[in-house]
């Protein structure tokens, strides 16, 4: 049916395709990497604590399968395109 399709390159091994993006997507989930990430850029930006916030990581509720950090009102970064 992929062939028929034509939905991928000729060529192209179905099978490592969803090997490779099974591997990805648990990378992107593991929720203890991306709270030491944010924890990380959380210290980087306390510099200028006047510009930037991130949110606090609230570790005694954030596991492998949860980040839960805590709510602060703002601007999404991708809406700030067309400032200076």
């Amino acid at each position: 049916m992929v062939d028929m399709l034509g939905i991928f390159p000729r060529g192209l091994y179905l099978d490592e395709l969803i090997k490779v993006s099974r591997s990805e997507l648990h990378f992107e989930c593991n929720y203890s990497r991306e709270a030491e990430y944010q924890t990380k850029y959380r210290n980087s930006c306390i510099r200028s604590p006047s510009k930037f916030y991130t949110p606090k990581v609230i570790e005694h509720m954030s596991t492998r399968e949860i980040l839960c950090s805590e709510f602060i009102e703002g601007n999404e970064i991708d809406t700030l395109v067309n400032e200076s």
